[in-house]
């Protein structure tokens, strides 16, 4: 797990390690999507999430899939492990943090 954090950038790394310090778990997992244009329900699809569900003390997930050659991001949170201001506040760090990579 280390080793993970090490091939990350700093800032994600410093945002991640603390969390799964405390009984977290972030579970990061790349998901190829399609390359190409599809629709779903009749809408254009621009993006795709999928999460694992929560169970446990594991209380962070994170998820990366891409789709059309654009990278998408979620984040899912264990409510029995982290309440609604904790959550909001990973969520916010993870938002802030993926920002600051993509100015970099």
């Amino acid at each position: 797990l280390l080793r993970v954090f090490g091939l990350l950038p700093p800032v994600l790394s410093a945002l991640l390690l603390p969390v799964c310090a405390y009984n977290s778990t972030v579970s990061a997992s790349s998901l190829p999507g399609p390359a190409f244009d599809f629709t779903l329900a009749g809408a254009r699809a621009r993006a795709a999430f999928f999460f694992v569900p929560c169970a446990g003390k594991f209380g962070v997930f994170v998820t990366i899939a891409t789709v059309q050659g654009r990278v998408c991001f979620g984040v899912n949170t264990n409510t029995s492990v982290l309440d609604a201001a904790g959550a909001q506040e990973v969520c916010a760090e993870f938002q802030a943090a993926l920002k600051e990579c993509c100015t970099v």
